[in-house]
C-alpha cells in the first residue's frame, strides 16, 4: 500500500475487502508463589 500511496478507504472504494485478523491466541494461565516459583496449574 505504501509503495503505491493507497489508503484503506481507496482500497475499499475499489472493492477490496480485507480479511479479518486471526483471533487472539489464549495464553496459558501461570501462577507465581511467594518464593517466585511458577507453575501452570498442571500438577
Amino acid at each position: 500500500m505504501a509503495n503505491y500511496g493507497l489508503t484503506m478507504d481507496e482500497l475499499e472504494a475499489a472493492g477490496f475487502d480485507p480479511p479479518l485478523p486471526p483471533p487472539p491466541v489464549a495464553c496459558p494461565v501461570c501462577y507465581r508463589n511467594a518464593e517466585r516459583l511458577t507453575g501452570d496449574g498442571q500438577g
